[in-house]
């Protein structure tokens, strides 16, 4: 059989890059790299430092690399505070992304639920982990509800 290689890739390769550019983080396990890495809910409403439903009053694009005058490497978002779920934040945090695949992206007015880690001035959120828009959370808000509440047996 004689294969035929051309300069231009091929469909099915552009296709799986546009997807693998369009998705979530990749997330692999630290210490199995073979592995994927996916906190479960139960898991993150442990090691969260708070857990709050907030919308996005600001987002403000960073570019720390002088060398890509045109390349933001980070985003810091104002969140108003809706609701907390459990922690202390107060009414505005400021939450900070990287600019690639590790990074939580949101847009102004947006309500998201969101798992936050404390990372000195600002929160985190991980990307790999149960934050998501709220109108994709509503089933996750409810069973993170029961389990503060010592509800066992949340759906």
């Amino acid at each position: 059989m004689l294969l035929h290689l051309t300069p231009f890739p091929s469909l099915a390769f552009v296709i799986a890059t546009v997807v693998v550019s369009n998705a979530q983080a990749l997330c692999l396990d630290r210490r199995d790299l073979d592995r994927y890495y996916r906190p479960s809910l139960e898991q993150e409403i442990k090691t969260a430092d708070a857990i709050v439903v907030g919308t996005v009053a600001h987002v403000q694009q960073l570019n720390e690399d002088k060398t890509d005058p045109e390349g933001w490497t980070s985003f810091i978002y104002t969140v108003r505070v809706k609701k907390i779920l459990r922690g202390n934040t107060p009414p505005d945090i400021t939450l900070s992304a990287s600019n690639d695949s590790g990074g939580y992206r949101m847009s102004v007015g947006e309500t998201h639920l969101l798992f936050l880690a404390r990372r000195g001035d600002y929160f985190a959120v991980d990307p790999c982990g149960n934050s998501r828009d709220l109108h994709k959370a509503q089933t996750i808000v409810h069973r993170v509800t029961s389990v503060l509440q010592g509800k066992r047996d949340a759906p």
